[in-house]
């Protein structure tokens, strides 16, 4: 799954799955053959739920467990440097604003931002919720985006639906039906 690429363009940072263990966050270099660079690479479960760099590609926002919980976390990248937690009681699938300046994220159906200041070290506000709301969540993380304006794209569900309770619509033949 794809989270991002650096802000060199050479790099694409993902969540790697490998060898059946907990997921990494490697950079898989783009310009030259080469084998997947861990960038956050730990027993905990990282990038799974979600990951983002920022807009200029100097920090990594992702969700790892490594305290048990899902939360949010924010470290220099490429590197060095120690991850600091940005959630204080869970959360996942990060987004930055396309300014850099705040960082949204997902906690359960709770959507928080975090206003992020970038002068000479890396500070966070406390989260402020900014709504809550169901929608549909399938696929990849992230299953939402946040336009230049602040206005969040994400998939309603169906009215007069439950969540979770839409039927599975199967079309076969639908190269045919694609022909007529």
């Amino acid at each position: 799954m794809d989270h991002g690429w650096s802000a060199d363009g050479r790099d694409l940072v993902v969540a790697h799955l490998q060898g059946g263990g907990a997921p990494d966050i490697v950079a898989l270099p783009f310009d030259e053959p080469g084998e997947p660079r861990p960038v956050v690479a730990t027993p905990a479960e990282e990038g799974a739920m979600g990951a983002s760099l920022s807009p200029d590609g100097r920090w990594l926002a992702y969700a790892a467990n490594p305290t048990g919980t899902l939360e949010i976390w924010v470290r220099p990248y490429p590197g060095p440097g120690a991850p600091v937690r940005v959630s204080p009681d869970g959360g996942v699938e990060p987004v930055w604003s396309r300014d850099g300046r705040t960082l949204f994220y997902r906690h359960v159906d709770r959507r928080l931002s975090v206003a992020v200041e970038t002068s000479a070290e890396l500070r966070f506000e406390p989260p402020a919720l900014l709504f809550e709301t169901s929608y549909v969540r399938a696929g990849q993380p992230p299953t939402y985006d946040v336009a230049p304006d602040g206005r969040f794209l994400m998939l309603a569900h169906p009215a007069g639906s439950e969540p979770g309770a839409q039927p599975h619509v199967v079309v076969l033949n639908w190269a045919a039906e694609l022909e007529r």
